[in-house]
């Protein structure tokens, strides 16, 4: 799905009168995570997710060094809420 049609959804089920209202709204989300991340703190949605950040030992050219890498852990609930069962064929 790409950025517009995920503004379309949240048009759709959010209470905005158009599109530009609802990607200014997820605009202004992506950057508050991106600059809560970008300070070391995580992000905790009860029954959604964390973002948190963690640190990877990485190699670059022989040397170690740890480096900051954001991820995203899904909620157990959002886990029953989704799943489903995939057939092996």
């Amino acid at each position: 799905m790409k950025k517009s049609d995920f503004v379309r959804v949240m048009r759709d089920i959010g209470e905005y009168s158009d599109a530009q209202e609802a990607e200014k709204a997820l605009n202004t989300f992506l950057l508050s995570v991106t600059e809560i991340l970008k300070n070391g703190e995580n992000i905790s949605f009860v029954e959604f997710g964390s973002f948190e950040m963690v640190k990877k030992r990485t190699r670059k050219k022989g040397e170690n060094y740890l480096k900051a890498t954001p991820i995203f852990r899904v909620s157990e609930v959002l886990k029953q809420k989704i799943s489903y069962i995939v057939e092996d064929n």
